[in-house]
């Protein structure tokens, strides 16, 4: 954010044939005026998207389908997450919430994002416990999201 568009589009021209870049979007009209500067675009604030969310897989489908659709032409990618929660992190005002609704908030967003057709999946995160994004297993979650994961990509 601090180097700005135009810094970053003559970063890659300068070393495109050495780093491939993705930067972060996270709206359409950030995908349009930031096109030019990346390789590639992914959300970076899914959670502010996915905030108690009524019909929840309903919206999943409708959101990660509209994001793929505004990245293309061009590679388009879909980030999912288990569900967010930083509030013990003392950062302070409303922060935004994404239940794991029992592991369900991961196996919906991962669907949705599958079906939008993405040329790359892009998951929020294995091991951020403190936002409570990890993927990996846990005392809290057990192996549920790792496990949703593994099966869908399993032949």
């Amino acid at each position: 954010q601090t180097l700005g568009v135009e810094a970053w589009r003559r970063l890659r021209e300068a070393y495109r044939d050495r780093l491939f870049l993705v930067g972060p979007a996270n709206s359409p009209s950030e995908i349009a005026a930031r096109r030019e500067a990346f390789d590639a675009l992914h959300l970076y604030s899914l959670q502010f998207e996915a905030d108690d969310r009524w019909l929840f897989g309903r919206w999943a489908r409708r959101f990660q389908r509209a994001w793929v659709e505004a990245q293309r032409p061009g590679l388009a990618t879909a980030t999912i997450l288990p569900g967010f929660d930083d509030r013990a992190q003392g950062r302070g005002g409303e922060r935004p919430t994404v239940p794991r609704r029992g592991g369900r908030t991961f196996r919906e967003l991962l669907a949705a994002a599958r079906a939008a057709g993405p040329d790359w999946l892009l998951i929020v995160s294995l091991t951020e416990w403190h936002e409570g994004t990890a993927v990996l297993p846990s005392v809290e979650h057990g192996a549920r999201e790792w496990e949703a994961l593994k099966t869908s990509f399993s032949p």
